[in-house]
């Protein structure tokens, strides 16, 4: 991780979960994007079925938290002000 920014370092961590093996797999990343897209966005990444692996294996019904996790996600979409309204 020497190539990315210290800025980059912290949200690289933040986004692994401070896990050591995540990061293990990004050694030699050259910037933040390129781990995004290793890890979890290319269908091949080790990350991108991580969520429900740990869902399935921790909870009862993760259907319902998946439900709660996929609401949460949709929010932005949601409450982002349209154009012509204002918050006061």
């Amino acid at each position: 991780m020497p190539q990315l920014s210290p800025s980059n370092r912290v949200r690289l961590y933040a986004l692994v979960g401070g896990i050591p093996f995540y990061l293990c797999l990004v050694h030699g990343a050259t910037s933040l994007e390129q781990v995004v897209r290793e890890l979890v966005l290319s269908p091949a990444a080790p990350l991108l079925y991580e969520k429900d692996f740990i869902l399935h294996g921790e909870l009862r019904d993760p259907h319902t938290y998946n439900a709660v996790l996929a609401a949460i996600a949709s929010w932005e979409k949601q409450v982002r002000p349209r154009k012509g309204y204002s918050r006061k």
